[in-house]
């Protein structure tokens, strides 16, 4: 079960986001002084109106100030993950417009009876513009379209008392995840998997067990809408830096989950810097501070990734689907709700259907290259990568759209192509701009071309061996200009 608390001290006040309430008079509020309610009543009179929906009036006033207040320290939690400008960053030719609003903010209270826990729920929608080549070509006045997708941040979700229980019980060498691409290592603790508890993690499932049922489900459920809505995977990840292991992931959407909870563990600011980031605009990600105990919850459409600058984040992770079975990433792209979404002109939602297994049909192609069409920056990229061998001129065109929209892997993939081509200047000029916004495999590719003098200029090993150590290496404020 899950109620606002705003309900439980003011029964007419709306939970739609961004809405001010609508206060009905009530007893409880007009018992009050004889002296103030004579106040309240040549108040009234000198406005017109009763006392009672004086009464109303004013509380509404504090209640939205009050929400203005709360949204201010909520959007003060996303700040600009900064990378350093490369030699391009500052001429692109999209404009990609970041947007967040913080929607409302409000007490909710999860669990009932004596099981109860409140939380504070933080509604947040993030925008960014979509920037489409026939747009480029002949803009309007309106501007470009835009693609708004939404997420929840909850502040306590679990108490300090239980963050500590569970991370007792993690054991100190994590796991391998051998899914990593970035040949360094990924450590991470599978806990649950297609709803049932891993082999000697049957503790941790245990102790987590009442946490996902009684509050953190019931929660997902409601906001999403969900009823049916199941964890399908429990798992914990570790990335840090200290220890030598990953500490960052590109911009990615969940393919395996409808939904995805996303606990922490450890404290932004505390234990680490940087975090959990989100994506509007691809060349500014925004982290999110989150301490511990804290949670984001988010749909399938929602672009993030992780930068570690120091220390190490822990965080608790939870995969959820809309309905039984639990299902692989192919089968669940499958349902009705992608597919709906996708034809609505949802990009995200053409951008999965055209990726992974589904993209490898003439069908998937044809959904990607309508989610490059409609201006999805990672879609530009991922079509002008299918696209090299095939039709080097439109994979070049595709790639050069998705760079100057300040996309790192494809200002890499672009270096590398020109490269081939022979166009020197401009290959390294795109390589070190991938680099410089800390993406390893243009800081690889850099450095060997560098080392083997493969840019039509004699070998700088000393440069070659900076940005190759650069690979594992996080950028540092220092390093920002």
């Amino acid at each position: 079960m899950l109620q606002s608390t705003s309900a439980l001290e003011l029964q007419s006040l709306r939970e739609s986001a961004g809405t001010s309430p609508r206060l009905a008079p009530s007893p409880r509020l007009l018992r009050c002084s004889p002296h103030a309610a004579q106040k309240l009543r040549q108040m009234g009179a000198a406005e017109g109106i009763g006392p009672e929906a004086l009464l109303s009036q004013v509380v509404r006033l504090r209640y939205e100030a009050t929400q203005d207040l709360r949204r201010r320290a909520v959007a003060h939690l996303f700040s600009a993950l900064r990378v350093r400008a490369g030699s391009r960053g500052n001429r692109s030719r999209h404009s990609t417009r970041k947007h967040l609003e913080v929607r409302a903010v409000r007490a909710v209270v999860l669990g009932t009876g004596e099981s109860t826990w409140a939380v504070t729920e933080a509604s947040v929608q993030l925008a960014w513009s979509l920037v489409p080549a026939s747009w480029a070509a002949t803009p309007t006045k309106t501007g470009p379209p835009e693609q708004r997708v939404e997420l929840s941040l909850l502040q306590g979700l679990l108490s300090a008392a239980e963050v500590q229980r569970v991370a007792a019980l993690l054991p100190r060498d994590f796991d391998l995840d051998r899914a990593d691409v970035e040949m360094v290592p990924k450590r991470w603790i599978v806990i649950e998997r297609a709803g049932r508890a891993q082999a000697g993690r049957e503790v941790l499932a245990e102790a987590m067990a009442p946490l996902i049922k009684g509050r953190i489900l019931p929660y997902v459920r409601h906001r999403l809408q969900c009823p049916s809505c199941l964890v399908c995977s429990s798992i914990v990840r570790r990335y840090s830096h200290a220890l030598g292991e990953r500490h960052r992931d590109p911009p990615h959407t969940d393919g395996q989950a409808f939904a995805t909870v996303v606990i922490a563990l450890s404290s932004a600011g505390e234990d680490y810097e940087g975090g959990l980031y989100v994506v509007t605009d691809p060349s500014r990600p925004m982290t999110v501070a989150l301490s511990a105990g804290d949670a984001i919850v988010h749909r399938w459409d929602l672009q993030h990734g992780v930068q570690v600058e120091r220390g190490t984040r822990v965080s608790w992770i939870l995969w959820v689907q809309d309905s039984a079975p639990c299902v692989s990433q192919a089968e669940l792209h499958q349902r009705s709700s992608f597919r709906a979404a996708a034809e609505a002109g949802h990009v995200v939602a053409m951008h999965i259907l055209g990726t992974g297994e589904s993209g490898r049909s003439e069908i998937g192609r044809s959904w990607l290259r309508r989610a490059a069409e409609a201006g999805f920056v990672r879609a530009m990229a991922q079509l002008g990568a299918a696209l090299q061998g095939e039709d080097d001129d439109a994979a070049l065109l595709w790639l050069r759209l998705a760079a100057e929209s300040g996309d790192a892997g494809a200002q890499a993939s672009l270096g590398m192509a020109l490269l081939r081509r022979g166009q020197m200047d401009i290959a390294e000029e795109w390589l070190k701009e991938s680099a410089e916004a800390g993406n390893p495999v243009a800081q690889n590719d850099l450095g060997m071309a560098l080392l083997t003098g493969a840019l039509a200029k004699a070998p700088e090993p000393s440069a070659a061996a900076l940005w190759s150590s650069n690979c594992s290496q996080p950028l540092r404020g220092k390093d920002i200009p």
